[in-house]
């Protein structure tokens, strides 16, 4: 079903900004040029390089970016419908490298769940259950920067230069308030006896931020409500349609289908093995993928998505339920893109 692995979750807008360009393209193509250098630098970098090479994921450095408020603009962006990688051309050195990790991890998850995907018999309904969509969001941001911020370490250990440090810095380009504060990841990785203890605290460290935690939980709501309600409605009332047909079948099997905490546990284990043997740390090495999902998900009252989402949760629970049961009550006969067949005649003399 094409549907189900649709990957809207990783679609961010087109980049585009409500003011002119400042940079010229030769600017862009010199911010491009600098950034790739230095994360070619390091045995860590040059798989990312090739790994990305290998994904065909387009790099597009650009000062054209989506704004996140009336002064500032995203640092970057990993688009999955084009399967590309935007950065911001304009932000600091530090920050790109930041985001220019970040961002391929994206598309390295993406690689992943194309695999598992392709792996599995029926892609499960429960895939496009909002509340599979607020959690599996949570997991790909915080491995992103967890990876990031690991990244840099190893950068700056390999090359002398100050990258982590400046990104540790609660100021400037992470003034308070701002949502890609991601100091407090680098302060806790940085007090972490070894790269391995670092990367897990840094992840403990992103779901202790209540503000970036949340501001995730309602833009997976958006992306739910934006790309995965619509088709649910427009198609609900055709069912001769091959997305009413193949979502039928599979709203069926619903009982007996990955349930969300299945498809976050094959994730998280997915995701953890990326560029290992690289560099990046197994974060899961040693643990249970269950007990780091229920870390992950089961936060605390202040950033569960129940309420915080302002009831979008709730009632995007009850639009999903809603149209699982309409679609699982379709008899599989009557939803089908196929012409009914002509009765047959009978002839006397034939046998029929």
């Amino acid at each position: 079903m094409q549907y189900l692995s649709f990957a809207g979750e990783y679609m961010r807008t087109t980049p585009k900004s409500s003011s002119s360009p400042s940079m010229t393209d030769a600017e862009c193509d010199a911010s491009r040029s600098a950034v790739l250098s230095a994360v070619g630098q390091t045995p860590l970098g040059r798989a990312l390089l090739g790994q990305l090479k290998k994904a065909s994921v387009a790099i597009v450095f650009t000062d054209r970016m989506p704004q996140v408020g009336e002064n500032a603009s995203v640092h970057g962006l990993y688009h999955g419908g084009h399967n590309a990688l935007f950065i911001n051309a304009a932000s600091p050195l530090s920050a790109q490298l930041h985001f220019f990790a970040h961002e391929s991890r994206h598309a390295l998850q993406m690689q992943a769940d194309i695999k598992l995907d392709a792996k599995a018999a029926d892609i499960s309904i429960h895939n496009l259950s909002p509340l599979t969509q607020v959690y599996l969001m949570r997991l790909r941001e915080i491995d992103a920067d967890a990876f990031a911020v690991h990244f840099l370490a190893q950068h700056d250990r390999a090359t002398g230069s100050q990258h982590f440090d400046a990104m540790r810095q609660p100021k400037g380009l992470f003034a308070r308030g701002d949502e890609y504060d991601r100091s407090g990841m680098y302060r806790a990785y940085a007090d972490a006896p070894d790269a391995a203890a670092g990367v897990r605290a840094s992840m403990r460290a992103f779901l202790s931020d209540v503000r970036l935690v949340n501001g995730y939980n309602n833009f997976a709501m958006q992306v739910w409500e934006n790309m995965i309600l619509p088709p649910m409605a427009d198609y609900a009332q055709k069912p001769r349609s091959a997305y009413a047909r193949d979502f039928a079948a599979a709203a069926r099997r619903a009982d007996s289908a990955d349930q969300p905490a299945d498809l976050f546990n094959k994730r998280a284990a997915a995701y953890s093995k990326i560029l290992n043997r690289s560099g990046m740390p197994n974060y899961l090495s040693g643990a249970n993928v269950s007990q780091f999902r229920l870390a992950v998900c089961d936060t605390g009252a202040d950033t569960d998505p129940w309420k915080t989402t302002g009831h979008a949760l709730e009632r995007a629970m009850l639009d999903f339920n809603a149209a699982i049961r309409h679609y699982s009550r379709m008899k599989p006969a009557a939803n089908t893109n196929k012409p009914a067949e002509k009765p047959r005649v009978q002839h006397r003399g034939h046998q029929p």
